[in-house]
């Protein structure tokens, strides 16, 4: 899937990209809020967490278009806490389009082979195995270290 769709807010159609621009923007959004990089769960997304999705498929949208953005991330999370129950149906159709995006099921698959990867290094340094696993659903995907 492209990862190209469009939301309108304020009577203003605004394109969203869901390329890697928007997955380096996002996937650095949820690492910071994570416990040190160890886990990553996307499952129970906040406002803040949709915004940012929002906003960094904007940025990328932009870019790609090569226009100056107009809108800041304040203008994306207003909207969306202003308008979550209204909007379930965008949001969620917007989730998809990241989720679907080729770029962000690369991102995925680059993220579970690195997970196999640690698992093998962790078992010839201590002896032992790791449950480091990547999951997705369909709202979600969640990265998850927990030694054994």
């Amino acid at each position: 899937m492209t990862g190209l769709t469009s939301i309108i807010i304020d009577n203003e159609l605004i394109g969203l990209k869901f390329g890697l621009q928007a997955n380096q923007l996002y996937l650095n959004h949820l690492i910071k809020k994570s416990d040190g990089g160890k886990r990553v769960v996307v499952e129970d997304l906040t406002v803040y967490d949709i915004g940012q999705l929002i906003y960094a498929g904007y940025l990328n949208h932009c870019t790609i278009q090569d226009k100056e953005p107009i809108h800041d991330i304040e203008f994306f999370l207003s909207w969306v806490e202003d308008n979550f129950e209204e909007s379930r149906g965008d949001i969620l159709r917007i989730t998809e389009v990241y989720r679907d995006s080729k770029h962000t099921k690369k991102a995925v698959e680059r993220l579970n082979e690195k997970a196999e990867e640690i698992k093998k290094k962790t078992a010839q340094l201590t002896g032992s195995t790791s449950n480091l696993t990547v999951t997705g659903n369909s709202e979600s995907e969640a990265i998850e270290n927990t030694p054994t």
